[in-house]
Parts: structure tokens; C-alpha cells; sequence
């Protein structure tokens, strides 16, 4: 990311009509959760019949950040943020009413927007804009997260993989848009897509055919509530028909191309990454319990009965490796889910294990294995490039404890005494595998240097670590 830069200025235009409800909440959230300093709110009163919203309009008048625009007749959304569009030459953030927004997110965006050259626009992980849904992917979610929006939001941030996947269209629910890019494309078709839906399709794919990209900055979340602008269902489906047999017949390929993104599931890391840290906001405590891929430990039954028993309980990641894959399995509840890393030649095991303990909120490692087993396992990782300061300490502890306990034979922590241990306050992952050493071997010396290593590896595991399962370049 470039620098940081706030003297860009931006235009937020939001088209009203009608639920002042929703434009007041809007509102709110905009001047608390906006940090950027240099931007205008243009609201456009697109002819509301509701007493009470135009009342509330006329209150807004006199507040300096914002400018009101009164509609004679009601034009709809196109017409309407077109006419903002051309009434300003900055940079525009197109708005819907019915939008919350959260924390910082106009600086985030703003930051992907100007990453590269070819950036178009810029759009908002959210609960209700189809290929920007979570955390099921084109639905139509609600929000009933058992957080409250904003700790929503912060939590998408920290554990983002900050991919800032390509996607095909912009969504005009909350979109930014360069300045330079309406210029040289042009405004919304109102000519061809009455009122709204698909509009911002048509749009998209011009911005493409001009050599732009459309970007998903899935470091920021805000809520949309969604089909507020038409009111009626009836009238909402007779639009959106009316508007996608208009797109198809101006862009034969459209369903073939958006057939062919929708199938190479784009989103599926970024999804899968907010399923898995979403499931276990429940108040258990959290274990990452590490196995041999192996058939003969698989197919353990004591295991599979600690296993049962364990994740009623608490919130259970089994974290296994295959080959160039690690795969963390979820067990919580009577739900189990698997997730698919990639291992990268810069990254180890153990960095990967300090990843997970910071961003799960790890409260204990269970190594349900032998450290010579595991060390033999991941053999292949060792003497990477070393990136970030601090990760070295995983890879220097681990290489430490194969080499001095190795010949202490099996390295595992009782599970009676585990839970007992978490069911008491938690564990902190570094004191436990010291404990665990320390059970194994009496010598000083041996005690001397793990104890210097896991207080290394513990102020370790607290720092901000940002783990890419995969890389994709602007």
C-alpha cells in the first residue's frame, strides 16, 4: 500500500426517497465512523411523499458538510447520482441510505483505490450485495452476528488475508469511483436501465472494456439492508427483469463471463477465513489440537472419544499437513468444517501455528504427536526467508526442542489435565509447552534455553502477524 494520503477529496452522494429511518442511521454512522477528513455529503431528495423524511431533510441544511438537492419529480437512483456526479469533479463514494457504515472505512478504501493506476472503484465486504456477501457468499444475508456491528467489522479487518480480490462489477450500494475514470467512461446508462438494478453492471463492464479493474476490499465491512429504494417486491422484480434482458442484449457474453467467475469460486479463502472465525464467537475457550496425517492415528478411537468429548465443550481446530497443504479442521458444537492452507516457501510450520494462536485467540496447544514426528514432517520448511521480525524465534524454539527432547520420547499433554488447566483461567500456549519440557527433561542446561525460547516465542505469538494463504497481486 502507498503511503498514506487524506488530500484527495471525495463527494458522498446518496440518493433519498423516503425512511428517514434509514438516512438518519446512515448519516450517524458516517460523520462517527469517518476518519478521512476531506469529503462532502450531497444528498439528493429524489422527491419524498414522507412527512417525516423531509422533514428531517430540511434539518440537515444548515450542517456545512453537507449540501441538499431537491428533485421536482422522482427520477430514480441512476438519474438522480448521475445528476450528483456531474455537478462535482472529485472523486465520488455513490451511497445507498440504507447502508451503515463502520469504522475507518472510507481511508481503507481510499488507500486500495489508489494502490494501482488501473484500480477503477472500490467495494465494501458487506451482508446483502451478492458476490460481495458474507459470510454466506451470494445470499442475502441478515446481520445477526452475536457482536454488535462495529466488533463485526474490527474482527474482518484483523484476521483480512487483504487479498482485494479482482471483481467483476462495482456495487453501488457503497462504491467509490475515480474521478479520472468518469471522465474518460462516462456516467450510469439512465437512458437504458430505468430506475436502477444492472445499471452499475452496465457500468462495470464499460470501466473494463476501458482497461480499468474493479476491486473487493475485503478488509472492510458495513451493513446494508437492501431493497429500501423501490418499496414494492412487485415493482422491484418488474425493474431488475426489465434491466437484465436490457444487459444481455447490449453484452451477449455477460452470463457466460459471470458464469465463469462465479464457478472459480474468486471469494472462497475470504469466505472460508470469516466462516472459521466467526463460528467460535461463542465464549469457550479455544484449543488447537495437532495430529499426525496418519491412517493408524486417524483411526485411533481413544482419540475420536477425547476429541467428542472435548469439543462440547470448547472450540476444537484440528491442524494437520499434507505434502505442501495444512488443513485446520473446525469442531465446534456438533459442526465440523475444514479449511485448505497453502504453504509457501517462506512460511513454516510454526510461523503458520503462531499465526492461528494470535488471530483464533488461542488459549492452549495440544500436541496430540511427537515433536521428532513433527519436526520430521515439516523437515522440508526449514532455513526459509525470514520476513517479519520475531518469526525466526518460532523456527529457532522448534528446531531447539527437536534437538534437545526429541530423545525424551512422546511430547504430549494430558488431556484431563489440559482441560483442567483452561477450565482455570487458560493457558498460555508458551507456559504450556514449557510445562511440557520441563516434564520430559530435568537438566538445566536444556531447561535454561527453553525457557529463554518460550518467552521469545510468547512475545512472539502477541505481535500482529498478517498470513496470506495466497498471493494475488494487484
Amino acid at each position: 500500500m502507498p503511503k498514506k494520503t487524506y488530500v484527495t477529496p471525495y463527494d458522498i452522494i446518496i440518493p433519498v426517497h423516503n425512511r428517514h429511518d434509514c438516512l438518519k442511521e446512515c448519516l450517524d454512522s458516517l460523520f462517527a465512523k469517518t476518519n478521512y477528513p476531506n469529503f462532502h455529503v450531497l444528498i439528493i431528495n429524489d422527491c419524498s411523499n414522507d412527512i417525516e423524511t423531509n422533514k428531517y431533510i430540511d434539518t440537515l441544511k444548515s450542517n456545512p458538510k453537507i449540501t441538499v438537492l431537491e428533485n421536482q419529480a422522482n427520477l430514480g437512483f441512476i438519474a438522480s447520482v448521475n445528476k450528483g456526479m456531474r455537478l462535482t469533479n472529485n472523486n465520488v463514494i455513490l451511497l445507498n441510505s440504507d447502508v451503515i457504515l463502520t469504522r475507518n472505512w472510507l481511508s481503507k478504501m481510499h488507500e486500495l483505490a489508489y494502490a494501482k493506476p488501473s484500480v477503477a472503484t472500490v467495494t465494501p465486504l458487506t451482508n446483502n450485495a451478492v458476490i460481495c456477501s458474507v459470510p454466506e457468499w451470494l445470499a442475502e444475508n441478515q446481520f445477526q452476528s452475536t457482536i454488535p456491528l462495529d466488533e463485526y467489522a474490527e474482527l474482518i479487518e484483523r484476521i483480512s488475508f487483504r487479498r482485494y480480490p479482482f471483481i467483476p462489477f462495482g456495487y453501488a450500494f457503497c462504491l467509490l469511483l475515480k474521478r479520472e475514470v468518469l471522465n474518460k467512461v462516462g456516467y450510469f446508462n439512465e437512458k437504458d436501465y430505468e430506475k436502477g438494478y444492472y445499471d452499475d453492471n452496465d457500468f462495470s463492464i464499460r470501466v473494463m472494456k476501458s482497461g480499468y479493474r474493479h476491486l473487493l476490499d475485503d478488509s472492510t465491512f458495513v451493513l446494508h439492508r437492501g431493497h429500501m429504494s423501490f418499496g414494492d417486491g412487485l415493482l422491484r422484480a418488474d425493474i431488475a427483469t426489465k434491466n437484465y434482458n436490457t444487459l444481455i442484449k447490449t453484452y451477449p457474453e455477460y452470463e457466460e463471463f459471470y458464469n465463469r467467475y462465479i464457478s472459480s469460486d474468486p471469494l472462497g479463502s475470504v469466505i472460508n477465513n470469516i466462516q472459521l472465525h466467526t463460528a467460535y464467537l461463542n465464549g469457550k475457550k479455544n484449543i488447537v489440537y495437532i495430529v499426525d496425517d496418519n491412517r493408524a492415528q486417524v483411526k485411533d478411537q481413544a482419540f475420536h472419544d477425547a476429541i467428542k468429548e472435548i469439543r462440547e465443550d470448547f472450540n476444537l481446530f484440528l491442524l494437520t499437513k499434507r505434502n505442501k497443504r495444512l488443513f485446520l479442521e473446525q469442531c465446534i458444537f456438533n459442526n465440523r468444517q475444514r479449511f485448505e492452507f497453502g504453504i509457501n516457501n517462506d512460511k513454516t510450520f510454526v510461523e503458520i501455528l503462531g499465526v492461528l494462536i494470535e488471530s483464533l485467540h488461542i488459549n492452549a496447544v495440544h500436541f496430540h504427536t511427537s515433536l521428532s514426528k513433527m519436526g520430521g514432517s515439516f523437515a522440508g520448511y526449514d532455513g526459509v526467508h525470514i520476513t517479519r521480525g520475531g518469526i525466526g524465534e518460532y523456527k529457532d524454539f522448534y528446531n531447539s526442542l527437536t534437538a534437545d527432547i526429541n530423545t525424551k520420547g512422546r511430547t504430549s499433554v494430558n488431556l484431563s489435565m489440559l482441560l483442567k488447566d483452561i477450565s482455570n483461567g487458560g493457558v498460555d500456549p508458551g507456559k504450556l509447552l514449557y510445562s511440557v519440557i520441563k516434564k520430559r527433561s530435568r537438566k538445566p542446561s536444556v531447561l535454561k534455553r527453553v525457557r529463554a525460547r518460550v518467552n521469545n516465542v510468547a512475545a512472539a505469538v502477541r505481535r500482529k502477524f498478517t498470513f496470506l494463504i495466497s498471493n494475488n497481486p494487484l
